[in-house]
């Protein structure tokens, strides 16, 4: 095996691992350093939960960029404003996330100090400010990422057309993202260090010693894997003037993907550093796991059992519906992207605070914004991913109609267009909730202060959340059945009949998931002013949780509703996994290199 196949094979098994292994990491680290009343007060955790949540929209931002490139679909090459956008994103979480490490060791230095001053600047209410600036700082650095980053009209890639500014980006990666950070930890991490052997006793009574220890091994975690990218990106800009053979370059890409790949251990090893090195956090991360040892403690398991299959499912499907050429020009298939990438996003808003508000930290009880952003977010995505379902249906129909005219109106161009008027509607649709969604003074909870608005909710939850879906896609679905039932020569030759069954099972999933929600809703409206006892109300509670449970499932199953009824869709997953059994096929090694130069 040549070098190349080998980096070929590292990158897209590293990137997969790192991307699944971040995800689950992170959003860990997200929800002890959140729920648990010891973390929330202290600087240096603090530090530690926005490194987490920044690491986490890194990896949701960048490794799924990376593997789809990998399967020859850079959207960097073809869109000017993803090309800046990704770029700028990317240094930006980059440079935020190091500079929390570098904080959070700075903060254990000043905690074990002996000078009571020092440990005095130690302080949740300086951190918070801090956080703030250096998210503005990181910010305003990467305003010329914005500027200057184009796709280059020679080599159509995505680089810096500034010349001036090209010059600036080796000393970037080389001082700023690897050689600062790599030192400052070094040198405040050998400091705390040694304030804890030269007073023991003043270590134990002013610092928790499991959160020194969290900082140090994030220390060491640092230095390995971001030390050995500094020193190739300062090899690459000394010898970038130098004659190189083929085989020289080959060597030198090698190691740029492997140093590539170990910096990426970076954003997605601390939540397993501090398991190894911190009991207390480990005794947290159990707690979390076997809840049901805790009293008085609401279960969130569903919602992150939910959680993970979505994230996997509808990132399957945004996958295979953007590389699988075919998938490309289809209308059917095209609203299948838009529901995936919006149930993508609704899974990452509404999952982690399902889970946190179950471990008994609730922000939409606290924080105003977080109550009106949350609730129009998750109206808004669930009606976009919805209506896009009925337009799959109604298409399918279109597409296996005897009538040309009606199979004329299944056009690719139309369903960008009617997709971007959804879009606005249903974002239209949700400007009410951020006006009257609010906390409320009695109650203490979230929920509308309107009146009159509060009176539509049922009916809203009823016919057009519930209802009206449900209806279109029976309707449209029976309609398309009975097309191919009638007219199967004409449903061979002009429809996808893969695509038809694939369109069906989703008609059969929305039924089973949707259906019992909104016959609940409608339940609670009718009886709504009936006198209820302790026991009937414990019942009907447990429905609820029942049937909100089922409708969850509806954004994470259509992957697998795909899979199990379309062998062409299995193929093009397969295909996928088993990339290096299909020849001529442009695989993920590139990303490495890329990465280096972007």
């Amino acid at each position: 095996m040549s070098l190349v196949d080998l980096g070929q094979q590292l990158t897209l098994y590293v990137t997969y691992f790192v991307l699944i292994i971040g995800i689950i990491g992170n959003g860990i680290n997200i929800i002890i350093f959140l729920t648990k009343p010891t973390y929330r007060t202290t600087p240096c955790t603090f530090y530690f939960l926005i490194g987490s949540i920044t690491n986490f929209i890194y990896i949701i931002i960048n490794f799924p960029s990376r593997i789809v490139i990998g399967y020859g679909f850079d959207l960097t090459r073809t869109s000017v404003s993803w090309c800046k956008a990704r770029q700028c994103l990317v240094s930006t979480l980059s440079l935020i996330t190091l500079t929390c490490s570098c904080l959070a060791t700075i903060d254990q230095f000043l905690v074990t100090s002996q000078s009571v001053n020092l440990r005095r600047r130690s302080n949740i209410k300086w951190a918070h400010r801090i956080v703030l600036i250096i998210i503005i700082i990181w910010c305003l650095h990467g305003i010329p990422i914005v500027l200057f980053r184009n796709i280059s009209p020679i080599s159509k890639t995505c680089t810096f057309t500034n010349v001036v500014y090209a010059t600036y980006i080796p000393i970037y990666y080389i001082v700023i993202l690897s050689g600062t950070p790599v030192l400052i930890m070094t040198v405040f991490g050998c400091l705390t260090y040694r304030n804890i052997r030269e007073t023991r006793i003043l270590a134990q009574q002013q610092a928790d010693r499991q959160i020194v220890k969290m900082t140090l091994v994030q220390v060491i975690l640092v230095v390995i894997c971001i030390t050995p990218y500094g020193i190739d990106n300062a090899y690459g800009l000394i010898t970038s003037n130098a004659q190189k053979d083929a085989t020289q370059l080959m060597n030198e890409n090698f190691v740029v993907t492997v140093v590539t790949l170990l910096s990426s251990f970076y954003c997605s090893g601390s939540c397993y550093m501090f398991l190894i090195s911190s009991i207390s956090f480990r005794r947290a991360v159990k707690d979390r796991i076997f809840w049901w040892r805790t009293a008085n403690r609401i279960n969130p398991f569903q919602a992150a059992t939910v959680g993970r299959a979505s994230i996997t499912g509808n990132g399957i499907n945004i996958i295979i519906f953007l590389t699988k050429p075919t998938y490309r020009t289809t209308p059917c298939t095209f609203y299948f992207l838009i529901g995936s990438i919006t149930n993508f996003i609704y899974i990452i808003i509404n999952f982690p605070s399902r889970i946190v508000i179950g471990y008994g930290f609730d922000l939409t009880r606290t924080s105003v914004s977080w109550c009106k952003a949350r609730q129009c977010l998750v109206s808004t995505l669930s009606l976009i991913t919805l209506t896009c379902s009925c337009l799959a249906t109604i298409d399918q129909f279109l597409v296996t109609s005897q009538s040309v005219n009606l199979r004329r109106r299944s056009n690719i161009k139309w369903a960008h267009r009617i997709v971007l008027i959804i879009i606005i509607i249903w974002c239209l649709h949700g400007i009410p909730i951020v006006l009257f969604r609010n906390i409320s003074p009695i109650s203490k909870t979230c929920t509308f202060t309107n009146v009159v608005y509060a009176t539509y909710i049922p009916i809203y939850y009823i016919v057009i959340l519930s209802g009206t879906p449900v209806l279109i896609m029976t309707l449209f679905g029976c309609l398309t059945y009975r097309n191919i039932r009638e007219t199967r020569i004409l449903a061979q030759q002009q429809a996808d009949r893969q695509m038809v069954k694939m369109t069906l099972v989703q008609v059969i999933l929305v039924v089973i998931c949707i259906t019992p929600y909104g016959i609940d809703n409608a339940y609670g409206l009718i009886t709504s002013n009936a006198q209820k006892d302790a026991t009937q109300l414990v019942n009907e509670n447990f429905v609820v949780t029942v049937v909100t449970l089922l409708s969850s499932f509806y954004c994470s199953g259509s992957c697998y509703m795909f899979l199990i009824s379309s062998s062409s869709f299995r193929r093009a997953v397969k295909d996928r996994i088993f990339w290096w059994r299909r020849a001529n096929r442009i695989n993920p090694f590139q990303a490495a290199t890329v990465g280096r130069a972007s």
